[in-house]
């Protein structure tokens, strides 16, 4: 899956440098601390967790052809199976105009 998204990531660069495709991103830190002792060894008093999200789009055509691409991904401190990475959208809208 990894290897799917970084080639659609390398794909998708030369139309922002051609055409001004445009990204938004978004990351935020989570820190959890628990005051009361752990009942179970394993477990830790705190905890800490990275999130990024990124949306590529791009329009073309004049504003008749959009694709979007949004990856996110989670880097959890002590809980492997919190970390991942995916895909939360990918699209492409094609507008077709009637003729008269």
């Amino acid at each position: 899956m990894l290897n799917r998204l970084l080639i659609l990531s390398l794909a998708l660069l030369p139309l922002s440098a051609l055409h001004g495709a445009e990204w938004s991103s978004r990351a935020s830190l989570e820190a959890r601390h628990f005051f009361n002792d752990a009942l179970n060894p394993q477990q830790h008093e705190g905890n800490l967790s990275v999130t990024v999200e990124s949306e590529f789009y791009h329009d073309w055509d004049d504003d008749n052809q959009r694709i979007v691409f949004t990856p996110f991904a989670r880097i959890d401190q002590h809980d492997s199976e919190r970390s991942h990475l995916d895909l939360r959208d990918i699209y492409l809208i094609i507008t077709y105009k009637k003729n008269d």
